[in-house]
């Protein structure tokens, strides 16, 4: 399958988010973290709201490295929720979908402040609250 987008660019302030998720989960990769994100962000039935206008690429990575051996499956989810989306009233490009369904969701597991290891970050996908470890 075709990828939707060659490269996935995120912002100076996803980079900070996801420093500090590497810190507190113990996972290392952006990739892996990004990926995370965007599946927690598409749960949510409604539009992403638009990242601040100017914000300049900070973390640039190919779509086979954002997606991984997923990378069909994903895909598809993305496509799926462009579509969604248009119908919402988004009238951005699947790459500005990306983006935004991204750092949504690194904002939810940054909000998630108790978010100290990888086992409460999956409670954040279970929805289970999270408790400090």
């Amino acid at each position: 399958m075709k990828p939707p987008v060659e490269t996935v660019r995120l912002s100076d302030r996803s980079k900070d988010i996801l420093t500090k998720l590497k810190r507190s989960t113990g996972i290392q990769t952006w990739n892996v973290l990004s990926r995370m994100a965007f599946n927690l962000s598409v749960r949510d039935k409604s539009v992403p709201p638009p990242a601040t206008e100017g914000e300049r690429p900070s973390i640039e990575m190919t779509w086979k490295i954002f997606a991984g051996e997923h990378a069909d499956v994903i895909a598809a989810l993305l496509k799926l929720r462009f579509e969604r989306d248009r119908q919402s009233g988004f009238n951005g490009s699947v790459e500005e979908c990306l983006k935004r369904h991204i750092f949504r969701g690194l904002g939810s597991l940054d909000a998630a402040t108790n978010v100290k290891n990888q086992g409460s970050l999956s409670r954040v996908f279970s929805g289970l609250p999270t408790r400090a470890s």
